[in-house]
């Protein structure tokens, strides 16, 4: 997961360095950083556009990646490139529907399925990237779809799933979504993508503080199950 965009020109000197630094591993955390109250004042210092901007990809990336409603996601995602301004917002976005992409190609693969069968004149809608899915598409029987330098993680993942762990998959991802926002914030100085990928970070301690082991455990089964409907829904 990488970026190659260009950084927003606003910078937001006094509120980015009001932020706690977020920057040991997730599980470390045992309690929520900065109130709800304490978070939105400095939030204030946002102008209103990039205020808007920072809460709709705060959004976006918060939303579990292994229960969300296709319908909703996209919807959601086609809301965000409409009306983000800032291109490196964009970019996180656009990393976070590619991992879901290799994700959903996992779960189908590990599940002994096949990717939905194309359809002419119809978008593929099982992920995002045309130029990815083609790849995966092409690559299908390979354990790590011949991504192993762009996406390492796939081949842990597909042991977690294929053992059972579904519990420790869900934690897994965790970690993996944070270790990459960790890194991406190191690439921004001052700037709304620090402010977004702080609040991200913020709200994945409270879900994995509030989340019990037993709803980590029905996530990934239900996508499993999703996942695999969905494929002979499509046949």
């Amino acid at each position: 997961m990488k970026s190659y965009s260009q950084p927003s020109p606003q910078r937001y000197y006094a509120l980015v360095a009001s932020l706690p630094d977020l920057v040991f591993p997730l599980s470390a955390y045992k309690a929520v950083p900065l109130s709800d109250a304490e978070l939105q004042s400095r939030l204030s210092m946002l102008d209103e556009m990039d205020y808007a901007d920072v809460t709709r990809v705060a959004d976006f990336l918060s939303y579990q990646v292994l229960e969300s409603d296709d319908n909703a996601l996209w919807t959601m995602f086609d809301e965000v490139m409409k009306t983000v301004s800032h291109e490196g917002l964009k970019e996180l976005v656009r990393q976070n529907m590619r991992w879901r992409t290799v994700q959903a190609a996992v779960l189908l693969s590990c599940a002994g399925e096949t990717l939905p069968p194309l359809k002419e004149g119809e978008p593929e809608r099982w992920g995002y990237d045309a130029d990815l899915m083609s790849h995966i598409r092409a690559n299908w029987t390979h354990p790590n779809f011949s991504l192993a330098l762009s996406y390492p993680n796939i081949i842990p993942m597909r042991r977690m799933i294929t053992d059972g762990r579904f519990a420790s998959v869900s934690e897994w991802n965790e970690h993996t979504l944070w270790s990459h926002y960790v890194t991406m914030d190191e690439r921004y100085e001052f700037t709304v993508e620090n402010v977004a990928l702080f609040v991200v970070r913020r709200r994945m301690i409270q879900n994995r503080l509030e989340r019990s082991t037993q709803k980590a455990v029905q996530m990934i089964e239900q996508a499993v199950t999703t996942m695999i409907d969905k494929t002979e829904l499509a046949l």
